[in-house]
This record gives C-alpha cells, sequence and structure tokens, in this order.
C-alpha cells in the first residue's frame, strides 16, 4: 500500500486555499498525547497490571480478548463496573491536560476557516478550551450528545465540535464494547451528511471503534460520499489495525504519513502563511484588548453594589498602575537610545535619577516597586537559552510555585549544574515528587538534565533524580533504559559497586541492543559492564559524528574509557577519517596514564 508524505496533503490544502473547508477533521486519542492525555496503548498496560493484580497472570492472558483490538474496551468494563465510575477515572486522566502546540495552531485554522468541523473520539475539552483561550471570538458549537446534534448546520459559520462518544462530564461516554458497536442514529446521520459534502482528515486515530469504521466502510462504498477524499494520518513506522488497512481497497482512501499532530498543524499553519493570532503573539496586547472590552461595559456613574464597586475600583487601579509602569519601561528605552555608546556611568547614573525625579514611581501597598506579571516558565526557558543561569533558576522557582511542570524541573537543575550552586536542589525535587506519571518527552528532557549533573560533577543528585524518575509511572522501554544506563554510571563514576538488579537489566539491554543493531547503546552499556569486545565491535559501526562525541569527551560516560581502550578506539576512528585529536597530545596522555579528558567522578 503506497503511504503518502505529509507535504503531499500539505500541498493540496495550500493549492485549495480559496475553496475552504474542503475537508472535515477527525481527531483520536493520538491528538492529545502531547497535551499529556494517556494514549490507549499506555492506559491498556496500566489496566492489565491491576487486572493481574487481581486474577494472576493467567487470568490476564486466557482472556478472550486479550491482546486484541476490544482490548481496551473490555480492560475498561472488567476493571469500572458503572458508567459513573469510567466517568470519574476518565476525568482523572485528563485533570492536568493543558492544549498543546498543535492545538494552538488548530485554533488558528479554524479562525482562518481552513477547517469549520472536527469529528472526535475523545471524552477531553482540549479543542474548546484552546478556543477560548488563545482566540478572542472564537466559539465552537459543542454536541456531545446524541440529541443535540441534530440542530448543527452543515452551513454555520461557527466552528463546530462533535463527539462522537460524548464528553467526560456526562455519565453516557461510550466506552464498553457494546456502547461502540455502534452511533447512535441521530450522530450517524450527522456524519453522512458531511461525508456527502467534504472530504476527511483523521489524525491520532487507531481506528479500532466497530461504530466509526463500519460507518466509513459504508460509506466509502457509495461514489458520491467523501468527494474531497479521506487522508489518514500515521506516524512512521506505525502499524495499522486490520480495519484501516481494509478501508485501503478504496480508491479515495489515501495514507499520509506525519511527524506527529504538533509539527502537522504548524506544516499547515506555515504553508498558508497565516499569522499567528495575537493571544500568542501579542498577549499582553490581546489581554489589554480583552480588558478594553470588559472596561466599557462598566457604568462608573451608575450605582454599583458596595462588594461589586469596591472589585471595579481595584481592577481601575491596576490598570492605571501597569499603564504607568509600562509609560516609565518606554521613557528609559526612549532616554538611553539617545545616549551615546560611550557615556560614562556617571552621565547613565544621570540619566536615572532624571527619570525617577520627573516620573512618579508606581508602588503597592507593600511599597514594593510594581512588577508586571510575567509567565515565570516561558522566561525561564528563554534566560537559559541565551545563557543567563541566575535568571533562568529565579524564574524556574517562581513558577514552580504556581505550576508544577518537569520542564520547568529540568531548566532549574540544568542552571544549578552550570551555576554549581545546588541550594535548592532538594526544593526542586520535592516538587518532582509530586508528579505521578511521565509522557516520552518529558523522560528524555529528565535523562539528559541527569547527565548535565553527572556532567558537572553532582554525581550523587543525578542518582536521586534518576531513582525519582524510574519510581514515576510511565512505560517507554527505551527511556528506562537510558535512566538504569545512567544510573549504573554514577556507580562507577563514585567507584561503586552497582545493585545487582540494575547489573542484570543492563545485561538484557545489552543482548536486546545488539540484536536490534543499536550500536549507540550497545557501545555504551558495554563501556559500563566493561566488556571491551563488545565496545570495539559497536564502535567499529561509527561514524565520524559518533566518534567525535566519544574522543572529544564530550559525554560523562567516557570518564570511564582506559588510556588503552581509548587508543584502539583512535585507531577505529581514523577508519571513517576522524582526526579531531592530535596523536602527539594522545601519546603524551598515554605516557601520563591519565584519561584524556577531565575526572568528573570527584
Amino acid at each position: 500500500m503506497e503511504i503518502k508524505p505529509q507535504k503531499h496533503l500539505i500541498n493540496i490544502i495550500r493549492s485549495t486555499e480559496r475553496h475552504h473547508p474542503n475537508f472535515t477533521l477527525f481527531l483520536g486519542a493520538g491528538a492529545s498525547v502531547t497535551s499529556g492525555v494517556d494514549n490507549a496503548n499506555t492506559l491498556i498496560k496500566r489496566w492489565r497490571e491491576a487486572y493481574e493484580e487481581m486474577y494472576g497472570e493467567e487470568g490476564l492472558i486466557k482472556q478472550h480478548w486479550y491482546n486484541k483490538e476490544n482490548e481496551y474496551s473490555e480492560l475498561f468494563e472488567a476493571l469500572y463496573d458503572q458508567p459513573s465510575q469510567r466517568r470519574e477515572f476518565i476525568e482523572c486522566c485528563i485533570e492536568d491536560a493543558s492544549p498543546s502546540w498543535g492545538y494552538i495552531y488548530l485554533v488558528n485554522l479554524l479562525r482562518n476557516k481552513t477547517f469549520n468541523t472536527v469529528f472526535t473520539t475523545n471524552f477531553d475539552d482540549l479543542l474548546n478550551e484552546a478556543c477560548y483561550t488563545f482566540s478572542k471570538d472564537l466559539r465552537p458549537l459543542v454536541s456531545a450528545h446524541d440529541s443535540s446534534i441534530g440542530s448543527i448546520r452543515l452551513t454555520s459559520n461557527r466552528p463546530k465540535i462533535i463527539k462522537l462518544h460524548g464528553d467526560f462530564l456526562f455519565d453516557n461516554i461510550k466506552n464498553t464494547v457494546r456502547e461502540l458497536e455502534s452511533l447512535e442514529d441521530n450522530m450517524r446521520s450527522k456524519f453522512k451528511q458531511y461525508a456527502s459534502e467534504f472530504g476527511m482528515i483523521v489524525i491520532g486515530y487507531a481506528g479500532n471503534d466497530r461504530s466509526v469504521m463500519d460507518t466509513l466502510n459504508t460509506l466509502l462504498h457509495t461514489d458520491t460520499n467523501f468527494p474531497h477524499g479521506i487522508y489518514w494520518c500515521i506516524r512512521k513506522d506505525s502499524a495499522l489495525s486490520p480495519e484501516v488497512e481494509n478501508l485501503t481497497r478504496f480508491p479515495r482512501f489515501h495514507l499520509i504519513e506525519i511527524e506527529g499532530f504538533d509539527e502537522f498543524f504548524a506544516e499547515i499553519n506555515s504553508s498558508l502563511n497565516i499569522p499567528l493570532q495575537d493571544e500568542v503573539s501579542d498577549p499582553y496586547n490581546a489581554l489589554a484588548a480583552k480588558l478594553d472590552n470588559f472596561v466599557s461595559n462598566i457604568n462608573e456613574e451608575g450605582e454599583h453594589n458596595p462588594i461589586i464597586q469596591e472589585d471595579i475600583n481595584q481592577l481601575s487601579d491596576h490598570i492605571q498602575h501597569i499603564h504607568s509602569a509600562l509609560g516609565l519601561i518606554s521613557r528609559i528605552k526612549d532616554t538611553l537610545s539617545n545616549i551615546e555608546e560611550s557615556a560614562t556611568r556617571e552621565q547613565l547614573l544621570d540619566v536615572v535619577k532624571q527619570l525617577t525625579t520627573d516620573t512618579q514611581i508606581v508602588k503597592n501597598e507593600h511599597d514594593d516597586l510594581l512588577a508586571i506579571s510575567t509567565p515565570k516558565a516561558l522566561l525561564a526557558a528563554a534566560t537559559f537559552r541565551e545563557d543567563a543561569f541566575d535568571d533562568a533558576l529565579d524564574f524556574s522557582l517562581e513558577a514552580l510555585k504556581t505550576k508544577i511542570r518537569v520542564e520547568t524541573i529540568c531548566i532549574a537543575i540544568k542552571s544549578m549544574a552550570k551555576l554549581q550552586c545546588f541550594d535548592e536542589f532538594d526544593f526542586t525535587l520535592n516538587y518532582f515528587k509530586k508528579i505521578n506519571k511521565l509522557t516520552t518527552n518529558e523522560l528524555s528532557m529528565l535523562i539528559s538534565t541527569s547527565v548535565d549533573l553527572l556532567s558537572s560533577a553532582n554525581v550523587l543528585d543525578a542518582r536521586r533524580l534518576i531513582k525519582a524518575t524510574l519510581d514515576k509511572n510511565f512505560k517507554h522501554e527505551r527511556s528506562e533504559t537510558f535512566l538504569n544506563l545512567n544510573l549504573a554510571l554514577s556507580y562507577r563514576m563514585k567507584n561503586e559497586e552497582i545493585e545487582p538488579s540494575v547489573v542484570t537489566l543492563l545485561d538484557e539491554y545489552l543482548e536486546t541492543s545488539m540484536g536490534e543493531g543499536d550500536n549507540w547503546l550497545s557501545f555504551g552499556l558495554a563501556i559500563i559492564l566493561e566488556k571491551e569486545e563488545i565496545v570495539l565491535k559497536s564502535a567499529g559501526r561509527f561514524n565520524e559524528i559518533e566518534f567525535s562525541n566519544v574522543l572529544n569527551h564530550d559525554m560523562p560516560i567516557t570518564t570511564l574509557i582506559s588510556p588503552e581502550l581509548y587508543a584502539k578506539l583512535m585507531e577505529l576512528a581514523k577508519e571513517v577519517g576522524f582526526s579531531s585529536i592530535d596523536e602527539n597530545e594522545v601519546d603524551e596522555m598515554n605516557k601520563e596514564n591519565v584519561l584524556p579528558f577531565a575526572d568528573s567522578s570527584n
């Protein structure tokens, strides 16, 4: 079967720009993964463990639905008897979710009329939330009940969100096998109506719901349905369900390989040259506009309840303070721009004195200079990228007081490593311990952060972070492998014995990585396990870049390479043209019997 690239579909969307909308969207659970919502596979693994605790491994495996397409539904019903219990579970799963960049771009595309209708099997409210948060006037019609969908008109300009399986706010969400057998009458009728007018783009959906797949299969038998085709988006190397493979026989059904939900909508947004909405690109002015609209509705001459009037006065005072503070900043910028580059310190002090004399400095009730609220997490990331590590640490610690994010925790710890100041490490680690589950991206951040700690000679704190991460709820084998590798590295760097259970895991990882031809991972594991033959065998397949990372001692694991092994690696490196280290320098270091890099094991 032919799988077309993402650019193929984007070219179609761009080329038909004047006729939008040509497509409806269909979002599955994969669309919400980067927003912090577990996908079906993650939930199945979690439920299997719970079921196995109750009935044993044999009791799980002998079930007729084990490892079948309907396992999600069967397991969910087996563990939670009542619809209200299933609703409460779903509510817990999505309570910490927040719209990812993909939803932000999608809102922009809805605002631009590129798309107008979104079907979804998801229970979360991420798209609706994104519409209200990241646009000033996009108010979608949301239908989560069969009885309500009849009132939705295809010609309505308002964007439409149609939840085929219901909403987490209601007990009648569809999850079990019986509930997913078919779409309700009004839902099916509306689905057919859209199929007769539009094409469909499917993203993040595995195709395991019989109700949806049977309906698609039936509709594709009629030549007039989906006049612009169905474009089913999959990630690279994704396995197709038998139901999806069955649809590939229709000429109007196309498979599109995409990088991911966020990246796909970013690419569409960029290809259509649609500027980001003010709520994202210029949030302060967007908020100011909202406040203007709000304040304009206040009749200052009228009579108000004393409580309401007090709050009106407080809002008015705060807005005036911000205006004054912004005015001061503007004056400082204008004045400094007129000063010659060679201005002395005394001249600059005179300017500041003049400004503070001529301008009334706004202070709050605590007599502090008024500071405009800013997104601390965003500032932490920005200042870290600019190598302003003191500021990055301060901003990240402030941000954690408002919301605990793994990215913010990692920025705080990485800043400590750069500054070699770990006074706030325990404070930050305590925040991390409050997090229950981790995404793949968050695991990557934590692994990178642990490597930074090892590189900065803070081996024991690196070990604490790695162990705290391994205790979390996640199912990602490669991340688990690298976490245990770095855990073992922390022991080797301290010349301590590695825990036997970890050694056993590393041996298993090494066997698997060699079988899969993962030379980079095999190399690292073999160094930890002191298996020189495998180290050299793996390195024999390195390219120049990989040799550069090893021989330029860019990673803490290279502190374990002996001078003799280093010399052998240099010989292998010559075969691929690597020559970044002078041979005389290597010989001199070998004579002195020292490692060709700084010892970071302290």
